[in-house]
């Protein structure tokens, strides 16, 4: 899953897939994976997240939040008591 965020992410700021791939399995770096390609490659050392990864990542950041908020703990506490 990392790597196809960060293949989406570097999509959607501009560079082409096929391309890309085809830099990575055919380059010097073909034997490693596509992170430590990403980061060897001057082009692609600078991390580019997707936009639908950081809206979902968002929204699951904000519903752990409030599963762990002192709202949510009172109300499992009450039910709890119930």
């Amino acid at each position: 899953m990392a790597d196809l965020e960060k293949a989406a992410g570097f999509i959607e700021h501009g560079h082409r897939l096929a391309f890309t791939l085809r830099r990575w399995k055919h380059g010097s770096q073909r034997d490693n994976d596509f992170a430590f390609f990403c980061s060897a490659w001057e082009s692609l050392r600078r991390p580019r997240r997707g936009s639908l990864v950081s809206r979902r990542w968002d929204r699951l950041t904000d519903e752990v939040n409030a599963a762990f908020s002192d709202e949510a703990r009172a109300r499992i506490l009450a039910e709890g008591e119930a």
